[in-house]
């Protein structure tokens, strides 16, 4: 387990080569370092793991995610944790990842914005392979998650209400969603926007203002959503 208080913690996989990957890493983390004053500590950990896992002991009272990254420049947020002072575990869960998968967790006293809670997402897409369902134009469905386990949101003329679950920092569950029941336009999806979030909903990424949740361990099967202009 890895300790730390307002540190920066970096880990680091590459399954194809440990070796070149450190010196890779080490050159990258050098050059991030110095461009960075809050850094405090940094902890490098290069092994080889089938599923990528690890685990940091999270600070009382803080705010965690945990990003991953291929290339060291663009970190999507893959893990969101409230703080206890306890072990916090973390077991990846997305099916399409690369050859290198590089880690880092952040911490700070205040909720983080640019992770998945307390953000209003607008529905873009629906992905099943190459069948992809998209809301009619002029059609809006969206989901926000808080972070006292409530969910709610927009679907089509509907509203969405009901809780969720957040295992392991990036497991999600819908284990029951109540709507209004307002007839909407024919052609409406909101009966398949309910039905696909009951399913074995599983991980989630936040890039910037895009987030994907996975649906299932299958990676071609997945919800695509844009941060609202109110967040």
């Amino acid at each position: 387990m890895i300790d730390f208080g307002p540190a920066f913690v970096l880990i680091g996989f590459d399954a194809a080569d440990c070796i070149s990957g450190v010196f890779r890493l080490f050159a990258a983390l050098v050059g991030w370092v110095f461009v960075s004053s809050v850094v405090e500590a940094v902890e490098l950990v290069e092994t080889q793991l089938d599923p990528f896992q690890f685990g940091f002991v999270s600070t009382d009272g803080h705010y965690h995610v945990v990003e991953s990254s291929e290339d060291l420049e663009r970190w999507v947020v893959v893990a969101e944790f409230e703080g206890n002072g306890e072990e916090v575990p973390y077991r990846e869960g997305r099916e399409s990842l690369g050859q290198a998968q590089y880690y880092r967790v952040r911490s700070q006293g205040t909720p983080f914005e640019d992770g998945l809670l307390d953000r209003e997402w607008r529905l873009l897409a629906i992905t099943d392979g190459d069948d992809v369902t998209e809301p009619l134009p002029g059609r809006t469905h969206t989901l926000r998650l808080s972070r006292g386990g409530g969910m709610g949101g927009r679907n089509d003329c509907n509203t969405m209400f009901g809780d969720y679950s957040l295992k392991g920092g990036n497991r999600l569950r819908f284990p029951g969603i109540g709507s209004t029941l307002i007839a909407c336009p024919p052609g409406t999806i909101d009966g398949v926007f309910t039905q696909e979030l009951t399913r074995d909903v599983g991980v989630f990424e936040v890039d910037d203002e895009r987030l994907t949740i996975y649906i299932g361990s299958d990676p071609v099967v997945h919800f695509d959503f844009e941060a609202t202009e109110e967040d």
